[in-house]
């Protein structure tokens, strides 16, 4: 592959993985809603189903086979049809499972894996691939997991105006 090749395949490849990052601790953030709590913000989940697509054809051009392009969409439908899945779950008001939720986050790892070692030439075996595969399952899943924490930290009360004082207005 030639050196301009290289770069620009590279460049795709980060913004595929900027985009990967998003959607991982969106993953994260669904699974996070508690029952029971305000879903009024769940209409900003709609634009998942803008960068899914996208994602998927950004990897998808750097597949280095056609059963590997088959496997990379099966994956793709499976995280749309699972984020819509874990929508409708918080729209009737029960929990996102964990794993649910991690795997949904997890699917594109192996595009983004596979892609990278075809880009770069690399043996699907050895150190440097094992340590690439590592890196991207560890950064997706740090991601999923430090948003979800975020929204299940117990937030205290809200201050009323007689706590601080203030006379309550009647």
């Amino acid at each position: 592959m030639s050196v301009f090749a290289t770069i620009l395949s590279d460049c795709c490849l980060s913004v595929m993985l900027l985009l990967s990052m998003m959607i991982a601790a969106w993953w994260g953030e669904l699974a996070g809603i508690r029952p029971g709590r305000d879903k009024s913000g769940l209409g900003g989940f709609a634009a998942i189903y803008l960068f899914l697509p996208l994602r998927w054809l950004g990897l998808a051009i750097l597949m280095p086979s056609w059963a590997w392009l088959g496997v990379h969409t099966a994956l793709g439908a499976l995280s749309a049809f699972g984020f819509a899945r874990g929508v409708e779950r918080v729209q009737n008001d029960r929990e996102v499972p964990v794993l649910l939720g991690l795997l949904g986050a997890l699917l594109a790892v192996p595009a983004l894996w596979v892609d990278f070692t075809n880009v770069h030439s690399l043996p699907t075996t050895g150190r440097t691939s094992l340590l690439a595969g590592t890196a991207l399952l560890a950064l997706h899943s740090v991601l999923y997991l430090r948003r979800r924490r975020d929204l299940r930290r117990v937030r205290p009360p809200t201050a009323t105006a007689a706590d601080d004082g203030a006379m309550p207005f009647k």
